[in-house]
């Protein structure tokens, strides 16, 4: 057992105590913990900042549209998105416009995942401007014959993505 002199009262005390038995006084923590408490959490904010600055626009009009897609199914904590990206339309000096295209899937009324569809929105954005309108769900096949999902891909689909 190693003794140590207690940083309050100067006594000898026990390594493997928690306190002093002559004053009370607890150990000092050690600085190395709080040092890479600190460390680690100083990181982590710089990642969470970092990552913010570099997102481009593109990803934050990704982000908007899959918001958006998001509120508008029945239960939006369910939403699944697959292969979204932005397809560029085209440029005029520092402004862009597009789309947003992707697959969604979601637990409908029932509590079941009522199938993978797709969408599309329009984007714009530029310098302080970001504005995403439009958006579009392909209609499901319980809902709609397949005329209904033929316009979908005729009228959105096919011009805004490419027909991919």
């Amino acid at each position: 057992m190693a003794l140590m002199s207690c940083r309050e009262c100067g006594k000898e005390v026990s390594t493997k105590a928690k306190a002093c038995p002559h004053c009370g006084c607890t150990k000092k923590r050690s600085s190395l913990w709080l040092g890479v408490g600190i460390g680690i959490l100083g990181m982590m904010l710089s990642f969470a900042i970092v990552t913010v600055a570099l997102q481009t626009n593109e990803d934050k009009a990704i982000l908007q549209a899959q918001e958006m897609v998001r509120t508008s199914l029945k239960d939006p904590s369910t939403a699944i998105f697959r292969d979204v990206a932005f397809h560029k339309e085209k440029q005029d000096g520092p402004y862009t416009s597009g789309y947003v295209c992707g697959f969604i899937n979601g637990k409908n009324s029932f509590g079941v995942m009522a199938g993978e569809r797709r969408f599309v929105a329009r984007a714009f954005f530029g310098k302080n401007v970001l504005d995403v309108t439009n958006m579009q769900i392909e209609p499901s096949t319980l809902e709609h014959e397949g005329a209904a999902i033929l316009v979908f891909d005729a009228a959105y689909w096919r011009p805004s993505c490419g027909g991919a």
